[in-house]
This record gives structure tokens, C-alpha cells and sequence, in this order.
């Protein structure tokens, strides 16, 4: 309970948070693998949350990797909703510094999210990476991801959105 008060207490102080219904929508996770303070002050994180938020067929939401996360070994909850990242359709991380990629590790180890794409099946989110360090050097996410993102152009995250829907529109369409 502790965390889900201390999400509670941050989005009080917030401006800007977008809270959405999840009923019929695409919940994606966006990830900043370090803690609240140092990914808050990271603009296209802001960007992107806004961006995915536009969409009426998406529920954007944020998740951070905090002290008591590393220490307890416990999953990223998002922000917003105080879910886990195992109920989001995707997972999508924005990596900006090197170190931010042993986080990325603990943060899928700690979620129960196969660390290797291989590994993934259906019942498993979608996991994109994105964000400066797969920019300049994508192979760092080879395998570990089912999309490394190595663009910061915003065309891509109408296009995937787009594809996430019909991905789950058919997901359905097979349990019917």
C-alpha cells in the first residue's frame, strides 16, 4: 500500500496527469528506467505520454523505477493506475542513459516479463524500447526487445498504435 499512497500522493501535485478509462482501450506503459525525479525532467517523455494520450483508442500511462523497487526486488507499478506492467498490452521503455539498461533488466525480472523476446508469448506485452541509447546504438537491445525504436519520429507511435489495435482486435476475435 505503501507505493499505491505514494503514487496517489505524487499525482495530487501534478499538472497535465491524463487518467483514462481502460474499457475498450490499449493500455501502454511507458517506462523510464530510473526514478520519478530524473524521468519527469526528461522531455520526450512528457512528449510521448501526451502524444499517446491523444489517441482515443489509448491509455498512456507512466512507470518509474524507484530506490525501493531495486532494494525490495517489487514490480514498477504505473503511476496513474497503480497497475502492474504485466497487465499492459505494451511496455514500452525510453532509455537515456547506459546505466538505465541493468534497470531495464530488474524492471522485466521484477514485472515476471521474459528478459528475451524469444521468450515472450501472447500472454506477454509487447516490449519497445526507445530514447537516445537505442538511437545511438540499437544492437544494445537486440534480443531483449521485441522493438527497439531508433527514431524519436512521432509518425512511428501512430503507426504502432495502429498496429496494437489491430494486433488485440484480433486477439479477441480468437477467444470469441
Amino acid at each position: 500500500w505503501a507505493e499505491v499512497k505514494k503514487a496517489r500522493r505524487r499525482l495530487s501535485r501534478e499538472q497535465g496527469t491524463i487518467i483514462k478509462d481502460w474499457g475498450g482501450r490499449i493500455p501502454i506503459a511507458l517506462v523510464y528506467p530510473n526514478s520519478y525525479y530524473v524521468g519527469m525532467s526528461n522531455l520526450g517523455l512528457h512528449a510521448l505520454y501526451s502524444l499517446l494520450n491523444s489517441y482515443s483508442q489509448v491509455v498512456g500511462e507512466r512507470a518509474f523505477w524507484e530506490v525501493e523497487n531495486r532494494a525490495h526486488r517489487s514490480p514498477a507499478l504505473c503511476l496513474e493506475s497503480q497497475r502492474p506492467l504485466s497487465d499492459f498490452a505494451v511496455v514500452a521503455f525510453s532509455i537515456s542513459y547506459e546505466l538505465d539498461y541493468f534497470n531495464v533488466v530488474h524492471i522485466l525480472k521484477a514485472s515476471g516479463i521474459p528478459l528475451y523476446a524469444a521468450d515472450r508469448d501472447e500472454r506477454h506485452p509487447l516490449v519497445i524500447a526507445g530514447g537516445p541509447c537505442i538511437i545511438a546504438n540499437p544492437l544494445c537491445a537486440q534480443g531483449r526487445h521485441t522493438l527497439p525504436v531508433a527514431t524519436d519520429d512521432p509518425a512511428l507511435y501512430s503507426e504502432l498504435a495502429f498496429v496494437v489495435t489491430q494486433k488485440q482486435l484480433n486477439a479477441k476475435g480468437d477467444q470469441n
